[in-house]
């Protein structure tokens, strides 16, 4: 009776230690690239302002991959640059990224974006697509 005690209690205190070294919940990360990007004449120093910023959408995204994992889609961008650097009047739609909580978040990083100054109002346009890592 005391070796079939001793058995039991054996299994349950391996099952308990193997539960406490089970790794973390991986946490879900994302790849935002940039399709497309519109701008005249200043085109170069507007890719390199749009890919300063890649990290806070990135985190943006990666924050509504918590609250659904399979989350993947397009946001679409056109606006205007004003004098300045500043980005001015624009309509953003999600595209087909469907989450408004990742997209507000996103229009909020982009309003934190130092674009290149320029002398007059620049149209701009820019696709970026979001997709979780594999």
């Amino acid at each position: 009776m005391r070796s079939a005690l001793f058995v039991l209690a054996a299994s349950l205190a391996t099952v308990t230690i193997a539960r406490a070294d089970a790794p973390p919940p991986r946490t879900p990360h994302g790849r935002v690239k940039i399709e497309r990007l519109v701008v005249s004449s200043i085109q170069k120093a507007a890719v390199g302002a749009l890919e300063t910023s890649l990290p806070a959408l990135r985190a943006c995204y990666e924050e509504a991959l918590q609250r659904a994992p399979e989350l993947a889609g397009v946001f679409n961008y056109h606006g205007k640059i004003v004098p300045g650097g500043a980005l001015g009047d624009g309509a953003s739609s999600g595209g087909s990224l469907r989450d408004k909580q990742v997209q507000s978040c996103i229009r909020e990083a982009l309003t934190k974006i130092v674009w290149p100054e320029t002398a007059r109002l620049r149209e701009l346009f820019f696709e970026l697509s979001f997709a979780p890592s594999r």
